[in-house]
């Protein structure tokens, strides 16, 4: 009997990679196909899941197969296991690639640079997970305002304060009250493009 096996809930994000193991015998063959939507009989279907979705990045022919998932969305992964006999057995297992923002990340809209300790910086939940995360603000005329390697990696600044954005302007001191467009890039696959509002407390 074939066993396909996942680690956790099978539920993954966009970008990460992952092995994906089966138990078989000695001397069987196993060929793996990946769908990005269900299908009636996947028996008599081929996989037709495009690498832009998702890819098998090594491990075809053998046990175990690592996958790197590109797009949120549901996807199947089917092994055919073949025996030195001929006797085939098949396995289908569901994969959950849930988007990013959805899950884990919290990008606030905006925030108020000052001393109060409310909303003092552009802090983005979830951020912790991708150390080498790069952040750079731009203003209307497409200008970079800001730029810091490792946002959010308070590890590597050391304090909280000096891991974020303070809506500070390199050799301007801080940035207008205004809407300006951030690009977060979080490694080689995910970049989140957005508007992050600074506002002042008119008080």
């Amino acid at each position: 009997m074939v066993v396909s096996n996942t680690s956790g809930d099978n539920i993954f994000l966009p970008g990460d990679v992952t092995t994906i193991k089966i138990l078989i015998n000695s001397g069987d063959y196993c060929f793996w196909e990946l769908y990005s939507r269900n299908v009636s009989d996947f028996l008599s279907t081929h996989g037709n899941c495009e690498n832009s979705q998702a890819e098998i990045l090594k491990g075809q022919g053998s046990p175990e197969i690592m996958v790197h998932w590109k797009k949120p969305g549901t996807f199947f992964h089917k092994v055919t296991v073949i025996d030195p006999n001929g006797c085939i057995n098949i396995s289908v297992g569901k994969i959950i690639v849930e988007s990013l923002l959805g899950r884990e990340f919290f990008i606030p809209e905006g925030f108020s640079p000052g001393s109060d300790g409310i909303h003092d910086e552009f802090r983005i939940q979830g951020i912790e997970k991708y150390p080498e995360a790069c952040l750079t603000i731009y203003n209307r005329k497409g200008q970079i305002i800001f730029k810091k390697e490792k946002y959010g990696n308070i590890s590597y600044w050391g304090i909280p304060e000096d891991a974020w954005w303070h809506g500070n302007v390199k050799g301007a001191g801080l940035a207008a009250q205004g809407n300006y467009l951030f690009v977060l890039v979080l490694n080689e696959s995910i970049t989140i493009r957005g508007t992050v509002m600074v506002a002042y407390d008119d008080s």
